[in-house]
């Protein structure tokens, strides 16, 4: 999971980051989004 945070961190604060571990399913849809704009 640390890759993954590293790639949230460049568009989203830490608090965020914290908010979707708590959330689970928030942190894997904006994961997605994000992923998405990486790959672009």
């Amino acid at each position: 999971m640390n890759f993954k945070i590293i790639v949230i961190e460049d568009e989203f604060s830490t608090n965020d980051i914290l908010n979707f571990q708590l959330k689970g399913d928030g942190y894997n849809e904006k994961l997605c989004m994000s992923s998405q704009k990486v790959e672009r």
